[in-house]
């Protein structure tokens, strides 16, 4: 099968400037994700870079191929940095257009210019090297579980191993002028890079929706002043993993902390300083428990965290190093020590039938126990057998 250059060429112009022109418009929307610009922008200028190629024969040798093909490397530098960006990562300027300077400097030298096979085995290799790149720059941050994530990166990985190809085969003389041009090669190629185009384009833009909906996932399930988990997240997850302790036969408890006299901060050193110590506070307790133990705040100054594994007089250990880790916390307001102390209600079912609303229930009858004793102690309720489910 065999596809017209100048219509294949084309329809490449119009469908990267298209996307481009459509992926800018997407990032207008909400301009915080400005690697949907770089990405844009760089189909655009990939679009204009085909549209010169297009017209090979009709314009100046120099428009052409030396600047066509300059374009064409800066696009994909451009890409790169859209990816680096959504990485994280900021790309200094060398390096988005290195390609294009490197194009550019061989083009200096007739040798070069007056030779297909030379032409094509740099700007493969070029192309190569920045797709090569850009699947590298998602494939580094794959801790972060976008599901439009692996197959962008396959596209990329498919379009370097395409790119890269054609270096042998051209300087091998499988590129002679009319392959350039024509017959199955250039038709498989076309159709490789038109399909990579469109693909990465929904993937990119996938990606960006993706994150914002795990972002606005995290900013929901999460305290915003202490960053440990909301209410609703604590009660949610806290109820999932119950159930896979259920499955295990495995115990589990529950700690109910609250801050004691916290009204008597924001009322005698104002709520600021009462934030400090939600703050401090939630710290503490990250740093003692375990990491995979759940840890939320449901109230004012009331936490709970969900020990899996854990029977009481281990979770009683556990509140209790805590307990005495607040005592110690060393925060003042205007030079005098804020003492800051909590108090501790545990509670933990043995049973394979449990439900974390019982536990909690439980939990919170030995808090009320520790503060009708006076405070800053830990109280634990002896294990029973939860509801049935």
């Amino acid at each position: 099968m065999s596809l017209d250059a100048s219509t294949a060429l084309a329809l490449a112009a119009i469908i990267a400037t298209t996307l481009g022109v459509l992926i800018i418009f997407s990032w207008t929307q909400e301009r915080r994700d400005f690697y949907l610009a770089f990405w844009g922008a760089g189909y655009i200028v990939g679009g204009v870079a085909t549209g010169l190629l297009c017209a090979r024969g009709e314009i100046a040798d120099f428009f052409s191929i030396n600047i066509a093909d300059a374009l064409l490397a800066l696009a994909y530098g451009l890409m790169l940095a859209a990816l680096r960006d959504f990485c994280g990562r900021s790309t200094s300027i060398v390096w988005i257009c290195a390609g294009a300077i490197l194009w550019l400097f061989a083009c200096d030298f007739p040798f070069f210019l007056n030779s297909p096979p030379l032409r094509v085995a740099l700007l493969s290799a070029v192309l190569a090297a920045y797709s090569a790149a850009c699947a590298a720059q998602l494939w580094k941050g794959r801790k972060e579980r976008l599901a439009s994530r692996l197959p962008a990166i396959a596209c990329l990985s498919i379009h370097t191993f395409a790119c890269a190809a054609r270096v042998p085969v051209a300087l091998m003389g499988g590129f002679d002028a009319s392959h350039l041009v024509g017959g199955p090669w250039f038709t498989l190629l076309v159709l490789e890079s038109l399909i990579n185009v469109i693909a990465l384009a929904i993937l990119v833009v996938s990606m960006a929706k993706e994150r914002q909906r795990l972002e606005e996932r995290i900013a929901a399930w999460t305290d915003e002043l202490t960053g440990v988990a909301s209410r609703r997240a604590f009660l949610t997850e806290g109820e999932a993993r119950l159930a896979g302790a259920r499955k295990a036969g495995a115990t589990a408890s529950t700690v109910l902390f609250d801050l004691d006299h916290f009204k008597g901060f924001n009322d005698n050193y104002g709520h600021e300083t009462g934030d400090r110590v939600l703050r401090a506070f939630a710290e503490c307790a990250t740093q003692i428990l375990r990491p995979d133990d759940l840890f939320g705040r449901i109230g004012g100054e009331e936490f709970a965290a969900l020990l899996i594994g854990v029977g009481g007089e281990s979770a009683q250990a556990v509140a209790e190093r805590l307990r005495r880790a607040v005592e110690g916390l060393q925060l003042s307001k205007d030079g005098a020590r804020l003492r800051i102390s909590v108090s501790a209600g545990v509670s933990t079912a043995l049973t394979s039938e449990r439900h974390l609303t019982e536990m909690l229930r439980q939990s919170d009858r030995a808090l009320y126990r520790a503060k009708s004793r006076g405070r800053n102690r830990v109280e634990r309720n002896e294990p029973f057998a939860g509801l049935a489910a």
